[in-house]
């Protein structure tokens, strides 16, 4: 047989196409392993099992060789970081395996949401475009890949957000082999490596707050479009609890309806290293009739492809909702201080009043609105607006203090001659309207609230003859950018615009306490002669009626509580 000269560590050569003798001597070894043999009870096994079993029980004995060989081999430093090395590589190897997986699942630019390190990011995109995909990857990825890692995701509510995720996440752990086990009473899933996928809400103050104090690696906003006091979720609730573990931020959600909004402003100024995404369906490559199913979405809704509500819910871009507004101001419904004291000395001192409106944050925030207007002149000015989350009894009443204090004491209004005024609010908060009127003589009375639909149409009046002004960029000014009306879906019709406000997509406080001043107004000055100039979209034909019994009950009310308010100040 010829040989091959020169091989190094075999000068003579080895036969072509043979092994080496080592490699032979190996493959014996196996070989013979593997040989089948009869166990202790007469069961065919491998010899392996049979000599190992053999082997560790002898290896008990103090006194064996067995126990020495073993001692001293697997106690050798050498060998435990051997064995250490090993186990911590088929750790990586496995979440390197898992993490490539995921990333197969993914299409383009989901895969730049999964490999990326940006502390913060944010995902705005048309429906069906991967959004959930993408966050249900993402969550998985970074439970998955690491051990006791903590992932929280924010939906709307417990029940929505479960309803989005928990069979997305469920199919990635199916595809890896992972026996993540789903807690019902928890919404979250308990992985093997001590990993936890937790699903949570955002319906209310109460919710909000049960995410304080823990720690966590990722946090996924979604619906950001709708979510309730999202600025204060950020950066009071979820951004604390991403110190400690340098862990990541991502909000995603469709284009806002209206403008001013926190997810907007979020999009727009990424921080340093804060990484963006824009896209729609037609890069969602699992959907390749994409153009297809934007016309059959368009002709069932009666809509142009063009038309608002497709390029912001299709097309994932910033169009607002501006006839959906409750309010629409022009440059007519704005006053600067200067006009208003040029007003202000054009009426009689007899003629000016004022009237407040207060809305308790249940939930939300309380909010105070102070109008001033003129008895014979049929103009109103918000000379105070006053807002604030999380406030209790004493910072509240110190607030209308403040408020009584200005209309009091500034200079501006020395001219007039009644500065007291009555304060319209929601009483079924009786416990502090009794103890503001007894103990702080703040003179709140029981605001109107039936019929709320005909008050919002004859304030959309006010607001239209330029009769209502407000401070441009205050308070009321930001509230009316950004409530709305809810829009009711019909199929192969464009959707209609109802009288019912939107609070998923922001709930507001000063327009509630604007109301409560101006129904009052509306009752004792207006109700007669008002006839709306313009009708609203969609509104209902509202005929005037006389005082109704409620009415007459609250003038009642008010000569008991206000017998001082028609003395001179």
């Amino acid at each position: 047989m010829p040989f091959v000269k020169g091989q190094r560590a075999n000068p003579n050569g080895r036969p072509v196409g043979s092994t080496s003798f080592r490699t032979q001597l190996q493959e014996a070894f196996v070989a013979h392993m593997k040989k089948s043999v009869k166990d202790a009870v007469g069961n065919e096994t491998a010899f392996f099992n049979v000599f190992n079993e053999t082997f560790m029980s002898s290896a008990l004995d103090p006194k064996s060789q067995a126990f020495k060989f073993l001692a001293e081999r697997l106690y050798a430093e050498d060998i435990l970081k051997d064995v250490d090395a090993q186990v911590n590589r088929q750790r990586r190897e496995d979440a390197d395996f898992a993490a490539y997986r995921i990333h197969r699942m993914a299409f383009d630019i989901q895969q730049r949401v999964l490999a990326s390190k940006a502390p913060d990011i944010g995902l705005m995109a048309g429906r069906r475009a991967g959004k959930t995909g993408v966050n249900s990857l993402k969550a998985s990825d970074v439970a998955l890949t690491s051990g006791h890692r903590r992932v929280l995701i924010i939906g709307l509510t417990i029940t929505k957000t479960e309803g989005l995720y928990r069979e997305d996440i469920k199919t990635v752990f199916d595809a890896l082999g992972c026996e993540a086990e789903y807690k019902v009473t928890d919404a979250c899933y308990s992985l093997p490596n001590g990993s936890l996928i937790q699903f949570g809400g955002n319906a209310n103050k109460a919710e909000r707050e049960k995410y304080r104090g823990q720690d966590w690696d990722l946090v996924v906003i979604d619906e950001c479009q709708s979510q309730q006091q999202l600025q204060y979720l950020v950066e009071d609730i979820i951004e604390p609890m991403l110190i400690a573990t340098k862990g990541q931020l991502i909000l995603s959600g469709t284009g806002p309806r209206t403008r001013g909004t926190y997810w907007e402003h979020f999009y727009n100024n990424p921080r340093p290293m804060g990484l963006r995404l824009n896209w729609d369906l037609t890069s969602n490559p699992n959907i390749p009739d994409h153009e297809t199913a934007i016309e059959e979405y368009c002709t069932q809704r009666g809509l142009a492809p063009d038309d608002p509500m497709v390029l912001r819910e299709l097309r994932g871009l910033i169009v607002y909702d501006d006839e959906a507004l409750v309010y629409r101001l022009s440059d007519k419904n704005f006053f600067t201080w200067e006009e208003f004291d040029f007003w202000l000395k054009g009426q009689s001192p007899d003629d000016i009043r004022f009237v407040a409106g207060l809305d308790f944050g249940k939930e939300d925030s309380d909010a105070l609105v102070v109008v001033c207007y003129s008895e014979k002149r049929d103009e109103k000015f918000c000379v105070w607006e006053y807002k604030k989350n999380g406030t209790g009894f004493v910072e509240l009443q110190e607030a209308i203090k403040a408020a009584k204090f200005f209309i009091e004491n500034d200079p501006r209004f020395s001219y007039a001659y009644r500065k007291k005024f009555d304060i319209y609010a929601d009483t079924n908060e009786s416990k502090f309207i009794l103890d503001a009127n007894v103990h702080y003589g703040l003179n709140i009375l029981p605001a109107i609230k039936h019929e709320k639909a005909m008050g919002i149409q004859m304030m959309q009046d006010e607001i239209r003859s330029a009769r209502f002004r407000v401070i441009k960029d205050g308070i009321l000014h930001g509230e009316m950018l950004r409530t709305i009306f809810k829009r009711l879906e019909l199929e192969g019709q464009p959707s209609i615009v109802t009288r019912e406000i939107d609070d998923e997509t922001y709930h507001p406080d000063a327009l509630d306490a604007m109301l409560y001043a101006m129904r009052n107004w509306f009752l004792t000055h207006g109700t007669k002669n008002w006839a709306p100039s313009s009708p609203p979209l969609n509104a209902p034909t509202v005929t005037p009626q006389e005082p109704t019994q409620d009415w007459k009950d609250l003038q009642k009310i008010k000569e008991r509580q206000r017998p001082a308010d028609d003395q001179l100040s």
